[in-house]
């Protein structure tokens, strides 16, 4: 998908921020005055997105450059920094 590693790198750190952030958007609506419908069709939503950034973007660059998949998706994803 990059043929430059350095664009490769930045482009997975940048994916992995955003499933993190998509990640962190699910999380906050515990305890939140949501329906259970609407908070349904929202993970579906972002599922849907988290699937298209890790399957037609991250899965390519990591095919590519092995070194730069996490060892551990679900662990970076629930551990990255959120400012």
């Amino acid at each position: 998908m990059f043929e430059d590693k350095a664009m490769a790198i930045q482009i997975n750190e940048t994916m992995l921020s955003i499933c993190t952030l998509l990640n962190y958007s699910i999380s906050r609506m515990e305890g939140n005055t949501i329906s259970v419908k609407e908070k349904k069709r929202y993970v579906k939503a972002v599922g849907k997105i988290m699937g298209c950034i890790l399957f037609e973007v991250l899965s390519n660059i990591w095919q590519q450059y092995p070194d730069l998949k996490p060892k551990d998706l679900y662990t970076t994803l629930k551990n990255n920094e959120i400012d």
